[in-house]
Protein backbone atom coordinates (compact mmCIF):
# COMPACT_ATOMS: atom_id res chain seq x y z
CA UNK A 1 0.00 0.00 0.00
CA UNK A 2 1.25 2.88 -1.08
CA UNK A 3 1.39 6.18 2.14
CA UNK A 4 -0.46 8.70 2.16
CA UNK A 5 1.69 11.58 4.10
CA UNK A 6 1.78 15.43 3.97
CA UNK A 7 4.59 15.14 1.51
CA UNK A 8 2.08 13.03 -1.05
CA UNK A 9 -0.49 15.28 -0.33
CA UNK A 10 1.62 18.25 -1.26
CA UNK A 11 2.30 16.51 -4.59
CA UNK A 12 -1.18 15.86 -5.03
CA UNK A 13 -2.27 19.37 -4.63
CA UNK A 14 0.08 20.92 -7.07
CA UNK A 15 -0.92 22.13 -10.15
CA UNK A 16 -1.98 19.69 -12.64
CA UNK A 17 -3.49 19.85 -16.02
CA UNK A 18 -7.45 19.43 -16.06
CA UNK A 19 -8.85 17.39 -15.78
CA UNK A 20 -8.41 16.16 -12.95
CA UNK A 21 -10.44 13.19 -11.35
CA UNK A 22 -10.72 12.07 -7.49
CA UNK A 23 -12.67 9.34 -6.53
CA UNK A 24 -13.03 7.87 -3.27
CA UNK A 25 -15.05 4.62 -1.94
CA UNK A 26 -15.56 2.77 0.98
CA UNK A 27 -14.04 -0.73 1.00
CA UNK A 28 -14.76 -3.77 3.00
CA UNK A 29 -12.51 -6.20 4.46
CA UNK A 30 -14.11 -9.58 4.78
CA UNK A 31 -17.61 -10.67 2.88
CA UNK A 32 -20.20 -11.11 2.23
CA UNK A 33 -20.10 -6.82 2.17
CA UNK A 34 -16.72 -6.97 0.24
CA UNK A 35 -18.41 -9.02 -2.21
CA UNK A 36 -19.95 -5.78 -3.57
CA UNK A 37 -16.85 -3.66 -3.62
CA UNK A 38 -15.90 -4.23 -7.47
CA UNK A 39 -19.76 -3.28 -8.05
CA UNK A 40 -19.71 -0.42 -6.52
CA UNK A 41 -16.44 0.96 -7.80
CA UNK A 42 -17.66 0.48 -11.81
CA UNK A 43 -20.76 2.20 -10.13
CA UNK A 44 -18.42 5.11 -9.73
CA UNK A 45 -16.66 4.80 -12.82
CA UNK A 46 -19.84 5.52 -14.30
CA UNK A 47 -20.17 8.88 -12.86
CA UNK A 48 -16.54 9.75 -13.42
CA UNK A 49 -17.25 9.75 -17.23
CA UNK A 50 -20.66 11.05 -17.11
CA UNK A 51 -18.71 13.84 -15.70
CA UNK A 52 -15.94 14.29 -17.85
CA UNK A 53 -18.34 13.87 -20.89
CA UNK A 54 -19.80 17.40 -19.62
CA UNK A 55 -16.74 19.42 -19.82
CA UNK A 56 -14.06 16.75 -21.78
CA UNK A 57 -13.80 14.21 -25.09
CA UNK A 58 -11.28 12.78 -27.10
CA UNK A 59 -7.83 12.11 -25.68
CA UNK A 60 -8.37 14.71 -22.46
CA UNK A 61 -10.84 12.16 -21.17
CA UNK A 62 -9.45 8.95 -22.43
CA UNK A 63 -6.21 9.99 -20.83
CA UNK A 64 -7.65 10.40 -17.10
CA UNK A 65 -10.55 7.91 -17.43
CA UNK A 66 -8.44 5.04 -18.92
CA UNK A 67 -6.03 4.51 -16.59
CA UNK A 68 -8.74 4.62 -13.89
CA UNK A 69 -10.89 1.63 -15.34
CA UNK A 70 -7.23 -0.41 -15.67
CA UNK A 71 -7.50 -0.55 -11.89
CA UNK A 72 -10.86 -2.59 -11.86
CA UNK A 73 -8.72 -6.42 -11.93
CA UNK A 74 -9.17 -8.46 -8.63
CA UNK A 75 -5.34 -7.13 -8.02
CA UNK A 76 -7.20 -3.98 -6.63
CA UNK A 77 -9.24 -6.27 -4.07
CA UNK A 78 -6.44 -8.04 -3.06
CA UNK A 79 -4.82 -6.02 -0.41
CA UNK A 80 -8.19 -4.34 0.84
CA UNK A 81 -8.90 -1.97 3.62
CA UNK A 82 -11.33 0.39 4.82
CA UNK A 83 -11.75 3.22 1.89
CA UNK A 84 -9.59 3.74 -1.62
CA UNK A 85 -8.58 7.03 -2.79
CA UNK A 86 -7.92 7.29 -5.93
CA UNK A 87 -6.14 11.01 -8.30
CA UNK A 88 -5.48 10.62 -11.78
CA UNK A 89 -4.67 13.35 -14.59
CA UNK A 90 -2.66 13.37 -17.10
CA UNK A 91 0.70 13.82 -15.15
CA UNK A 92 -0.29 12.31 -11.95
CA UNK A 93 -1.59 8.99 -11.11
CA UNK A 94 -1.73 7.42 -7.03
CA UNK A 95 -3.98 5.09 -5.56
CA UNK A 96 -4.43 4.94 -1.84
CA UNK A 97 -6.04 2.27 0.44
CA UNK A 98 -6.33 4.10 3.74
CA UNK A 99 -7.78 2.51 7.06
CA UNK A 100 -10.91 4.45 7.91
CA UNK A 101 -14.19 4.61 5.71
CA UNK A 102 -14.68 7.18 2.97
CA UNK A 103 -17.58 8.03 1.40
CA UNK A 104 -18.42 7.07 -2.54
CA UNK A 105 -17.82 10.20 -4.16
CA UNK A 106 -16.43 10.85 -7.91
CA UNK A 107 -15.26 14.56 -8.68
CA UNK A 108 -14.31 16.15 -11.82
CA UNK A 109 -12.69 19.32 -11.63
CA UNK A 110 -9.61 21.64 -12.33
CA UNK A 111 -7.71 20.80 -9.26
CA UNK A 112 -7.96 17.78 -7.16
CA UNK A 113 -10.57 17.02 -4.47
CA UNK A 114 -9.06 15.88 -0.78
CA UNK A 115 -11.43 16.93 1.58
CA UNK A 116 -12.38 13.43 2.09
CA UNK A 117 -8.94 12.21 3.08
CA UNK A 118 -8.23 15.25 5.38
CA UNK A 119 -9.38 13.61 8.23
CA UNK A 120 -6.92 10.32 8.07
CA UNK A 121 -3.85 13.13 7.54
CA UNK A 122 -4.89 14.63 11.34
CA UNK A 123 -2.06 13.73 13.89
CA UNK A 124 -4.47 12.69 16.67
CA UNK A 125 -6.89 10.55 14.31
CA UNK A 126 -3.91 8.22 12.81
CA UNK A 127 -1.04 6.37 14.61
CA UNK A 128 1.91 4.28 13.06
CA UNK A 129 3.13 1.07 14.76
CA UNK A 130 6.69 -0.54 13.74
CA UNK A 131 6.87 -3.84 14.60
CA UNK A 132 10.43 -4.85 15.34
CA UNK A 133 11.48 -8.72 14.71
CA UNK A 134 15.12 -10.36 13.97
CA UNK A 135 12.45 -12.14 11.17
CA UNK A 136 9.87 -9.92 10.00
CA UNK A 137 10.07 -5.85 10.09
CA UNK A 138 6.79 -4.01 9.07
CA UNK A 139 5.09 -0.69 9.53
CA UNK A 140 1.61 0.06 9.85
CA UNK A 141 -0.82 2.83 10.04
CA UNK A 142 -4.23 3.06 11.62
CA UNK A 143 -7.14 4.82 12.84
CA UNK A 144 -9.93 3.82 15.64
CA UNK A 145 -11.65 1.93 12.73
CA UNK A 146 -8.25 -0.46 12.29
CA UNK A 147 -5.15 -0.65 10.84
CA UNK A 148 -3.16 -1.23 7.72
CA UNK A 149 0.23 -2.70 6.79
CA UNK A 150 2.65 -0.03 4.71
CA UNK A 151 4.24 -1.39 1.71
CA UNK A 152 7.48 0.86 2.54
CA UNK A 153 10.28 1.12 -0.22
CA UNK A 154 13.65 0.48 1.42
CA UNK A 155 12.67 -1.04 4.44
CA UNK A 156 14.66 -4.12 5.76
CA UNK A 157 12.56 -6.63 6.50
CA UNK A 158 14.74 -8.92 8.59
CA UNK A 159 18.01 -8.91 10.11
CA UNK A 160 19.55 -11.38 7.35
CA UNK A 161 18.64 -8.20 4.88
CA UNK A 162 20.13 -5.91 6.91
CA UNK A 163 23.48 -6.97 7.83
CA UNK A 164 24.07 -10.40 5.86
CA UNK A 165 23.67 -13.93 6.96
CA UNK A 166 26.79 -14.64 8.80
CA UNK A 167 25.33 -11.84 10.98
CA UNK A 168 21.80 -13.17 12.01
CA UNK A 169 23.83 -16.52 13.06
CA UNK A 170 25.54 -14.75 15.64
CA UNK A 171 21.88 -13.70 16.85
CA UNK A 172 20.67 -16.94 17.99
CA UNK A 173 18.25 -15.48 20.24
CA UNK A 174 18.43 -12.32 20.54
CA UNK A 175 14.61 -11.55 19.77
CA UNK A 176 13.55 -14.78 21.32
CA UNK A 177 12.20 -12.94 24.55
CA UNK A 178 9.52 -10.25 24.44
CA UNK A 179 10.09 -9.65 28.19
CA UNK A 180 13.25 -7.72 28.44
CA UNK A 181 16.34 -10.61 28.48
CA UNK A 182 19.25 -9.67 27.69
CA UNK A 183 20.98 -11.03 24.72
CA UNK A 184 21.41 -14.80 24.74
CA UNK A 185 22.83 -17.45 22.81
CA UNK A 186 26.10 -18.34 21.47
CA UNK A 187 28.42 -16.59 19.03
CA UNK A 188 29.36 -12.93 19.21
CA UNK A 189 29.82 -11.26 22.76
CA UNK A 190 27.51 -8.52 23.82
CA UNK A 191 28.41 -5.57 22.50
CA UNK A 192 29.06 -6.80 19.12
CA UNK A 193 25.14 -7.82 18.98
CA UNK A 194 24.43 -4.35 20.60
CA UNK A 195 26.29 -2.84 17.80
CA UNK A 196 25.19 -4.70 15.02
CA UNK A 197 21.59 -4.54 16.35
CA UNK A 198 22.08 -0.40 16.20
CA UNK A 199 23.63 -0.94 12.63
CA UNK A 200 19.85 -2.94 11.65
CA UNK A 201 17.68 -0.02 13.77
CA UNK A 202 19.70 2.28 11.71
CA UNK A 203 18.66 0.80 8.34
CA UNK A 204 15.71 0.68 9.26
CA UNK A 205 14.60 4.60 10.76
CA UNK A 206 16.46 5.49 7.41
CA UNK A 207 13.51 4.11 5.41
CA UNK A 208 11.19 5.31 7.96
CA UNK A 209 12.60 8.78 7.76
CA UNK A 210 12.22 9.22 4.14
CA UNK A 211 8.81 8.58 4.29
CA UNK A 212 7.71 10.05 7.92
CA UNK A 213 10.20 13.16 8.37
CA UNK A 214 6.67 15.43 7.63
CA UNK A 215 4.50 13.60 9.61
CA UNK A 216 2.78 14.49 13.56
CA UNK A 217 1.22 11.29 14.17
CA UNK A 218 2.47 9.17 16.90
CA UNK A 219 4.74 6.08 16.26
CA UNK A 220 4.54 3.40 18.70
CA UNK A 221 7.11 0.41 18.84
CA UNK A 222 6.24 -3.25 19.09
CA UNK A 223 8.14 -6.63 19.98
CA UNK A 224 11.16 -7.30 22.46
CA UNK A 225 10.71 -4.62 25.50
CA UNK A 226 14.67 -4.58 25.49
CA UNK A 227 15.15 -3.76 21.86
CA UNK A 228 12.77 -0.60 22.01
CA UNK A 229 15.87 1.44 24.58
CA UNK A 230 17.91 0.46 21.07
CA UNK A 231 16.10 1.80 18.55
CA UNK A 232 15.55 5.34 20.67
CA UNK A 233 18.93 5.80 20.40
CA UNK A 234 18.68 5.84 16.57
CA UNK A 235 15.50 6.89 15.81
CA UNK A 236 15.13 10.25 14.52
CA UNK A 237 11.65 10.74 14.08
CA UNK A 238 10.39 12.74 17.00
CA UNK A 239 7.02 11.55 17.61
CA UNK A 240 8.04 8.50 18.56
CA UNK A 241 5.41 7.40 21.48
CA UNK A 242 6.84 6.51 24.96
CA UNK A 243 7.03 2.64 25.90
CA UNK A 244 5.73 0.28 23.39
CA UNK A 245 3.76 -3.25 22.81
CA UNK A 246 5.57 -5.78 24.36
CA UNK A 247 5.31 -9.54 23.04
CA UNK A 248 5.49 -11.51 20.12
CA UNK A 249 3.57 -9.48 16.71
CA UNK A 250 5.61 -11.08 13.95
CA UNK A 251 3.27 -12.87 11.32
CA UNK A 252 -0.04 -10.39 13.31
CA UNK A 253 -3.11 -9.78 11.54
CA UNK A 254 -4.36 -6.19 11.16
CA UNK A 255 -7.34 -6.92 13.54
CA UNK A 256 -5.01 -8.15 16.57
CA UNK A 257 -2.89 -5.30 16.12
CA UNK A 258 -5.17 -2.81 16.42
CA UNK A 259 -6.46 -4.39 18.98
CA UNK A 260 -3.13 -4.39 21.01
CA UNK A 261 -2.38 -1.15 20.12
CA UNK A 262 -5.81 1.17 20.46
CA UNK A 263 -5.78 0.97 24.22
CA UNK A 264 -1.83 2.69 24.53
CA UNK A 265 -3.48 4.56 21.49
CA UNK A 266 -6.31 6.12 23.40
CA UNK A 267 -4.03 6.87 26.40
CA UNK A 268 -0.87 9.10 24.20
CA UNK A 269 -3.59 11.11 22.15
CA UNK A 270 -6.01 12.19 24.92
CA UNK A 271 -2.59 13.18 27.05
CA UNK A 272 -1.39 14.86 23.36
CA UNK A 273 -4.65 17.00 23.84
CA UNK A 274 -4.42 17.97 27.13
CA UNK A 275 -0.75 19.51 26.40
CA UNK A 276 -1.93 21.07 23.23
CA UNK A 277 -5.19 22.75 25.13
CA UNK A 278 -2.66 23.74 28.49
CA UNK A 279 -0.26 25.22 25.31
CA UNK A 280 -3.60 27.19 24.22
CA UNK A 281 -4.17 28.67 27.48
CA UNK A 282 -0.29 29.59 28.33
CA UNK A 283 -0.47 31.44 24.97
CA UNK A 284 -3.66 33.20 25.07
CA UNK A 285 -2.21 35.63 27.58
CA UNK A 286 0.42 36.76 24.56
CA UNK A 287 -2.00 36.84 22.09
CA UNK A 288 -0.52 33.91 20.54
CA UNK A 289 -4.12 31.38 19.96
CA UNK A 290 -7.11 32.57 19.21
CA UNK A 291 -10.59 31.05 19.28
CA UNK A 292 -12.42 33.66 16.95
CA UNK A 293 -13.08 32.22 13.84
CA UNK A 294 -12.02 35.28 11.72
CA UNK A 295 -8.68 35.65 13.09
CA UNK A 296 -7.61 32.01 12.85
CA UNK A 297 -8.73 32.18 8.95
CA UNK A 298 -7.04 34.95 8.70
CA UNK A 299 -3.88 33.18 9.97
CA UNK A 300 -4.22 30.59 8.40
CA UNK A 301 -3.75 31.94 5.10
CA UNK A 302 -0.83 33.86 6.24
CA UNK A 303 0.92 30.51 7.12
CA UNK A 304 0.51 31.46 11.29
CA UNK A 305 -0.86 29.00 12.27
CA UNK A 306 1.28 26.21 13.93
CA UNK A 307 -1.37 24.09 15.78
CA UNK A 308 -5.42 24.01 14.45
CA UNK A 309 -7.94 22.61 17.09
CA UNK A 310 -11.14 21.75 15.35
CA UNK A 311 -14.45 20.61 17.38
CA UNK A 312 -15.40 16.90 16.25
CA UNK A 313 -17.99 16.46 14.29
CA UNK A 314 -18.97 20.39 13.77
CA UNK A 315 -19.38 21.52 10.48
CA UNK A 316 -19.66 25.68 9.26
CA UNK A 317 -20.57 26.23 5.99
CA UNK A 318 -19.83 29.25 3.37
CA UNK A 319 -16.95 30.44 1.96
CA UNK A 320 -13.27 30.75 3.31
CA UNK A 321 -11.34 33.44 0.89
CA UNK A 322 -7.76 31.79 0.57
CA UNK A 323 -6.04 35.15 -0.27
CA UNK A 324 -7.38 37.13 2.63
CA UNK A 325 -8.57 34.99 5.09
CA UNK A 326 -12.09 36.32 4.93
CA UNK A 327 -15.24 34.20 6.13
CA UNK A 328 -18.50 34.27 4.52
CA UNK A 329 -20.96 32.29 7.00
CA UNK A 330 -23.97 30.55 5.89
CA UNK A 331 -25.04 28.59 8.60
CA UNK A 332 -24.72 24.96 9.49
CA UNK A 333 -26.43 23.20 6.34
CA UNK A 334 -25.17 23.62 3.02
CA UNK A 335 -27.46 25.87 0.61
CA UNK A 336 -25.85 25.22 -2.38
CA UNK A 337 -22.87 23.60 -4.54
CA UNK A 338 -20.62 26.53 -3.98
CA UNK A 339 -21.13 25.85 -0.36
CA UNK A 340 -18.06 24.32 1.37
CA UNK A 341 -17.46 23.63 5.58
CA UNK A 342 -14.96 26.42 5.89
CA UNK A 343 -13.85 24.29 8.78
CA UNK A 344 -12.61 21.18 6.20
CA UNK A 345 -11.08 24.52 3.87
CA UNK A 346 -9.20 25.46 7.45
CA UNK A 347 -7.82 22.28 7.67
CA UNK A 348 -6.65 22.04 3.97
CA UNK A 349 -4.96 25.44 4.32
CA UNK A 350 -3.08 24.79 7.44
CA UNK A 351 -2.05 21.02 6.31
CA UNK A 352 -0.45 22.61 3.11
CA UNK A 353 1.23 25.32 5.10
CA UNK A 354 3.11 23.05 7.56
CA UNK A 355 0.73 23.29 10.52
CA UNK A 356 -0.90 20.73 12.90
CA UNK A 357 -4.41 19.35 12.91
CA UNK A 358 -5.89 18.18 16.14
CA UNK A 359 -9.63 16.99 16.06
CA UNK A 360 -10.93 16.94 19.85
CA UNK A 361 -14.44 16.56 21.58
CA UNK A 362 -16.82 19.85 21.25
CA UNK A 363 -17.09 19.71 25.28
CA UNK A 364 -13.46 20.19 25.18
CA UNK A 365 -13.16 22.95 22.67
CA UNK A 366 -11.69 26.64 24.01
CA UNK A 367 -14.28 28.54 24.63
CA UNK A 368 -16.95 25.89 23.06
CA UNK A 369 -15.62 27.86 19.39
CA UNK A 370 -15.73 25.08 16.19
CA UNK A 371 -12.28 26.32 15.84
CA UNK A 372 -8.89 27.60 17.47
CA UNK A 373 -5.76 27.76 16.73
CA UNK A 374 -2.17 28.78 18.65
CA UNK A 375 0.34 30.99 16.18
CA UNK A 376 3.82 30.57 15.15
CA UNK A 377 3.72 34.35 15.68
Amino acid sequence: MKLLNREELQRILAPHPAPCLSLFMRTHRHPPDSDQDPIRFKNLLKDAERLLSERYVGKEKDAVLGPVAALATPELWRDRADGLAVFQAQDHSSVYRLPVALPDLAVVADSFHVKPVLGFLQSNQTYYVLVLSQNAVSLWVGTAAGAKPVDLSGLPRSLTEALGIERKEAHTTAFASAGGAVFQGRGAPEATKKDDLLRFFRAIDQALWQALREERAPLFLAGAGYTFPIYREVSRYPHLAPGGLEGSFEGVGADDLHRHAWPAVQAHLHAVEDDALAEYERLYGRKLSSDILTEVAQAAVQGRVRRLLLGRGKRLFGRLDRTTGEVTLHGPAQIGPVDDDVLDDLAEVVLTKGGEILVIEQRRMPGDAAAAATFRW
